[in-house]
């Protein structure tokens, strides 16, 4: 039987939130979200997409439970050309044609460490507990089988838990996050007076000293794409020949854990382009201090 390439990217969040605010500034308001997200995985051949949601606390069903969003508000509003499987809690199926595209549910945890909040890659829930320490997280993870990446761990002006922390836990993740796509500027751009300092956490030096340690500790590094825009799903991802194991959600997510932690995969790595990092970066900054970000999700049939 001939085996298939599978592509996943696994550190995806979609647009930078799902309240309207969001979505009006980023052009998503009153479409279909899952039906955005799967189109472009499509396009790009993405099998395997994580939808990552960040916040302290997700409560279930939140504006920030965005695989559950999906599933529960757009997933009955895709146009009857696309069918919707759920596989188990934690995996959303969406299939359109000969096109099918595995959703999976991940986020990005908060440990706290010595008064310092850091970042986590997880993939198969997004109900990991914040503000744990990070061995405690580290061992809460572990003792479910969920699948722990190191993000962006050297961008330590965002969140990155640095050389310490990474070696220290360096035999607890499956895989380093060794090619961010959305660590973009070349060092020399940060020396520039006034704005080199916005450029400090989007680095291309990061991701070649993730690259360095995961080499010296002989740990596999992954490539995403961080997207914070459904149009840069898929821009840096992993693939590997073979087979989705798609038996039960359990046996996906082991198939995807041993496949990271074996290293048996290749990488494609890619920047996103300095207009539309300008463009998210900028759209993110000016909502923030506007005070209009409301935390409520607003169906796409209802706007």
């Amino acid at each position: 039987m001939k085996e298939d390439t599978i592509k996943a990217d696994l550190h995806m969040h979609g647009p930078i939130g799902f309240q309207q605010y969001w979505l009006r500034a980023q052009g998503y308001a009153g479409k279909n979200l899952l039906q955005l997200i799967a189109d472009q995985a499509f396009k790009r051949d993405i099998d395997i997409s994580a939808i990552t949601s960040q916040r302290e606390e997700i409560p279930m069903g939140s504006v920030d439970d965005r695989l559950n969003i999906l599933k529960n508000y757009e997933a009955p509003l895709l146009p009857k050309e696309y069918k919707v499987e759920q596989l188990g809690d934690n995996i959303l199926v969406v299939e359109k044609g000969k096109k099918k595209v595995y959703l999976l549910n991940g986020q990005t945890v908060m440990p706290r460490e010595n008064g310092k909040i850091y970042d986590l890659l997880i993939l198969g829930t997004n109900k990991v507990p914040s503000n744990m320490s990070f061995g405690d997280t580290i061992k809460y993870g572990k003792d479910r089988g969920l699948i722990q990446i190191a993000e962006h761990p050297y961008v330590e002006t965002h969140r990155g838990m640095g050389k310490e922390l990474l070696e220290k836990h360096i035999e607890d993740f499956d895989a380093i996050e060794g090619h961010n796509s959305q660590a973009r500027f070349s060092a020399w751009i940060k020396k520039l007076p006034k704005i080199g300092a916005m450029f400090s956490r989007a680095g291309r030096e990061f991701n070649e000293k993730a690259k360095e340690t995961a080499r010296e500790y002989n740990k596999p590094y992954i490539a995403t794409s961080d997207a914070h825009r459904i149009e840069d799903l898929g821009i840096s991802h992993i693939e590997w020949e073979g087979k989705i194991d798609d038996s039960s959600e359990e046996r996906l997510f082991k198939q995807i854990k041993e496949r990271i932690r074996s290293g048996s995969f290749g990488t494609i790595e890619n920047y996103e382009s300095i207009f539309e990092w300008f463009n998210w970066v900028f759209t993110f900054q000016k909502g923030i201090k506007s005070g209009k970000v409301v935390d409520e999700y607003i169906p796409s049939d209802r706007i």
